[in-house]
């Protein structure tokens, strides 16, 4: 039986609106499922739940750098990521845009 990985920290904690700040794959899986199901079957939230399934699984920093941004991505356009990681998301995404 494979090892999992679901105690490793996210590449970075990630505050929500409603104040949780989620610091570990397992704390982002956990929230992922309270996520009711109509937002649940968004692409979004949908692509989170596999990256943060195969970072758990993986334990790379590359899978969980993806899992957080992913988890990330469907925090904000569901309006759930706080203001403070909004700004840090899109400053991270700007710079990474000049380097390429």
């Amino acid at each position: 039986m494979a090892r999992k990985f679901w105690h490793r920290k996210l590449a970075r904690p990630v505050r929500t609106t409603d104040g949780a700040i989620l610091e570990t794959l397992q704390d982002g899986v956990a929230y992922a499922l309270a996520v009711p199901e109509r937002k649940a079957n968004q692409p979004a939230w949908q692509a989170a739940a596999g990256l943060l399934a195969a970072a758990g699984e993986a334990g790379t920093a590359e899978a969980i750098e993806a899992a957080t941004k992913q988890l990330e991505f469907a925090l904000f356009e569901g309006k759930r990521l706080a203001v403070e990681e909004a700004i840090q998301i899109a400053t991270r995404f700007l710079i990474d845009v000049k380097l390429k």
